[in-house]
Parts: structure tokens; sequence; C-alpha cells
């Protein structure tokens, strides 16, 4: 991925604002609500989930539903990427391979 240009992010710390300090006290905490009834707004005002699905797969909605995880697996795996990598990778190959029996004479 980071041959692609992709950012990969694989420290395993907690961000630094999510780490208690050990001088810190709960005095003077304030305790207040969430905000959370328990009531779904967007289903209050008429907005429900019909038809959902995504919209590059051939596969209808109702069949989006029942699809296993093998099948959702292999929808979202880069299967394009890894070919083009492994042709690359083989090119390399072929190419140090055939550079090295000229350089050696074998």
């Amino acid at each position: 991925m980071r041959a692609a240009g992709g950012l990969i992010d694989d420290d395993n710390e907690p961000a630094p604002e999510n780490v208690p300090k050990t001088d810190e006290t709960s005095e003077g905490a304030t305790y207040e609500s969430w905000g959370y009834t328990g009531i779904w707004y967007r289903r209050r005002v008429g907005c429900n989930n019909t038809k959902a699905k995504i919209n590059s797969v051939r596969a209808t909605a109702e069949e989006q539903r029942y699809m296993n995880r093998g099948s959702w697996f292999l929808l979202f795996f880069p299967i394009a990427y890894i070919w083009d990598l492994v042709r690359y990778v083989n090119t390399l190959i072929m190419n140090y391979a055939t550079t090295t029996r000229l350089l050696t004479g074998s």
C-alpha cells in the first residue's frame, strides 16, 4: 500500500488527547447527559433505510442483504491491485534473472 502512495498509520498507540494525564483529578469535572434519548431522529422524521444498497454491486438490494461473508470479502478485496502487483514483481524477477545471466555468462 505504501508503494501505491497510501498512508499507513501502524502505531497502535492511543491518540495523545485520549491518554489521561497522571496529575489530573476528577474534581471539577462536569457530568452532563449525552443528549441521546433512545429515539432515532431520522426515523422519527420519516427517513427509513429502504432499499439501501451499494451502487457498484450488480446484485439487488435483497440479494445483497443475504450475501455471506466470503462474498462481501471478495467484493471489497482489491483483486485487480493484487494482480497488477504480482505482474510487476514477476517482471522485476524476470529482469533480474536475465540481467544476472548476462553478467555472469551462465
